[in-house]
């Protein structure tokens, strides 16, 4: 009992702060276990955009990323396209990658809180869009780059390849 009602607290109070700010953020895992990831609630609505998805990062980092992502699609200078280059300079390399749906409405669950919203909202859960943020390694590799350290990998799970194909997948396989 006291699962559902934290469960429907939880869900009044993310509506809120979609109508107050437009989106929110739900942040999984504690920074310290793998994975640990934050995803959008509200961009799908408020922006007819897909949600945003991005792993190993800080609280207070994803926030200042996904607010920016936010004002630049909501003033139209940022559009989401797979492989396009979003930040490149001499200290980071984030590239945005298409989730493929399987990822989205799989049994991993990664978009959960956002697929339960769109099903109450619209009476289906499927057809949610998203667009996973990838980070480069410290050497300003991607996951789909020869030489990319291979200890990262766990953290930045591949939800651009199909779920049956993502956990395992060879570097070779995890590119365009």
């Amino acid at each position: 009992m006291f699962t559902r009602l934290r469960a429907e607290w939880h869900m009044r109070n993310t509506e809120r702060r979609i109508r107050k700010h437009g989106w929110t953020a739900i942040y999984v895992g504690d920074f310290r276990t793998a994975p640990t990831w934050v995803y959008t609630v509200g961009f799908d609505d408020t922006l007819n955009q897909p949600e945003i998805i991005v792993f190993d990062i800080s609280q207070a980092d994803a926030n200042v990323m996904l607010w920016q992502a936010f004002e630049e699609l909501k003033a139209g200078d940022l559009v989401l396209e797979d492989g396009k280059l979003w930040v490149e300079d001499e200290q980071a390399r984030m590239v945005w990658r298409k989730v493929d749906p399987s990822q989205i409405d799989g049994a991993d669950g990664w978009f959960a809180f956002a697929v339960e919203r769109r099903r109450r909202r619209t009476g289906r859960a499927f057809g949610l869009e998203a667009f996973q943020l990838v980070l480069a390694d410290q050497q300003r590799r991607l996951p789909w780059d020869d030489g990319y350290d291979e200890r990262l990998r766990p953290l930045q799970p591949a939800l651009w390849l199909p779920a049956r194909d993502a956990a395992g997948a060879p570097a070779a396989q995890a590119g365009r």
